[in-house]
């Protein structure tokens, strides 16, 4: 069995981590067996040190390295694997059965679904250019998104439990850091953002998905053939959903959680680019079961 670490939030789906749902869609679109153990924000670190892990992860700065989840422990194996890109690698390569979220570097695995040819010894290894490219989507993805994170991070704020809280907020003010130029401050309730400068943000991802994303997320119709739905694996290309589309994914169900699904902030990002991005994470339903 595979328990996947995550911290909840206090709304009735718990999972609200835009992180961690990379690594949960994995997980569903797979259909591995797995549970959910959830961790207090501020007892992250308690996770690592239970299984020898050291933080992989660090700030935008690039000094300080820091415990963040997913974390997967695979009792089957008793393998735990931090960060979501290397759990998506460690579940492409260990259950090569599975329907894969990356490509095999041989091609007598099928890349679709990952079938093993019978007495064959074949090599189910993630390509290091591949998982490069998934890293720099992320990135991608991130920066995109970035006018927003002020507006997400106190938003999701209000829906931390009591005791995470401080944690939280100094974590998600630490990361904020490097872009804010205002004075120091203790807490996010203490980060004002006016209506005009949260109007100028939404307004300003809107073109950054646009500029950023349209091309690689296909409308329907606009795939390899008439009526083709090209929405999802959509970002690299194909008709089967890839880590790349978890990674979007991940960021648009994070908005949808944070702010609630009949949200004006919900109903104006899924609507932009001609319901492109609402469609996109609708394709995803099937993989967004909490377990």
């Amino acid at each position: 069995m595979i328990t996947l670490y995550d911290s909840p939030c206090t709304l009735p789906i718990k999972a609200s981590s835009p992180n961690t749902w990379k690594a949960r869609f994995v997980l569903n679109y797979k259909r591995l067996p797995y549970k959910t153990e959830w961790v207090a924000y501020h007892d992250i670190a308690s996770v690592y040190t239970k299984h020898g892990l050291s933080a992989v992860c660090k700030r935008l700065d690039g000094e300080e390295f820091y415990y963040s989840l997913p974390v997967i422990y695979d009792s089957t194996t008793g393998k735990a694997i931090a960060d979501s890109l290397q759990i998506a690698k460690y579940l492409d390569e260990q259950y090569p059965d599975t329907p894969r979220v990356f490509g095999a570097s041989k091609a007598n695995v099928d890349e679709g679904e990952g079938v093993r040819d019978e007495g064959v010894d074949v090599d189910v290894g993630v390509d290091e250019a591949i998982l490069n490219k998934a890293e720099e989507f992320t990135n991608l993805t991130m920066s995109l998104f970035l006018p927003v994170f002020p507006l997400l991070f106190k938003q999701a704020y209000k829906h931390i439990e009591p005791a995470s809280r401080p944690f939280f907020s100094s974590a998600r003010l630490k990361d904020l850091a490097p872009f804010y130029s205002g004075p120091g401050l203790s807490s996010l309730d203490e980060l004002k953002i006016s209506e005009e400068q949260a109007i100028g943000a939404w307004k300003q991802l809107e073109v950054n998905l646009f500029k950023g994303l349209d091309a690689r997320v296909q409308s329907p119709g606009n795939g390899k053939g008439e009526g083709e739905e090209r929405l999802v694996g959509w970002c690299r290309g194909g008709d089967k959903p890839t880590f790349e589309d978890f990674v979007l994914g991940g960021m648009l169900i994070f908005v949808r959680i944070a702010y609630g699904e009949e949200s004006a902030e919900w109903k104006g990002v899924s609507k932009w680019n001609e319901g492109k991005w609402g469609a996109f994470l609708d394709k995803l339903a099937p993989y967004q079961t909490v377990q």
